[in-house]
């Protein structure tokens, strides 16, 4: 994340930075957060709900979020790791603030914003290897 005068600039994703990397012949040293990053910054705010992270990682296809203050200060990171911690199983009487489903339902637009579409079951199975 960089990071200037405590406001977020831009955020390279491990993906972003392995690319880069990947397509460039200079050491890792000579390589600049700026020529690695996308463009947009994709945060949420202290007091936004799950379901407004999750939503945004969705819509985004982003696993983090900087977590803002209301100066747009960063105060941490969430990670959809963090939230598949918090998630339960949905019994029918009371719907969890975070389900399974939320978390799978967020992994799988994830997926589809980066373009992997699994049509048929027997796709994954084939893509597992199973």
């Amino acid at each position: 994340m960089m990071v200037q005068l405590g406001l977020i600039i831009n955020r390279p994703a491990d993906r972003d930075i392995c690319i880069a990397l990947g397509g460039k012949d200079r050491w890792t040293s000579e390589v600049f957060v700026e020529e690695v990053a996308s463009g947009e910054v994709v945060s949420c705010k202290m007091d936004d709900d799950f379901h407004h992270a999750l939503h945004l990682m969705r819509e985004k296809g982003v696993r983090r979020l900087p977590v803002l203050d209301g100066n747009g200060e960063l105060q941490g990171v969430l990670c959809l790791d963090d939230i598949v911690m918090l998630a339960s199983c949905c019994d029918g009487a009371k719907r969890p603030d975070v389900s399974y489903e939320d978390v799978v339902n967020t992994f799988r637009g994830i997926r589809l914003h980066r373009g992997h579409e699994v049509k048929h079951r027997s796709d994954a199975l084939a893509i597992s290897g199973r």
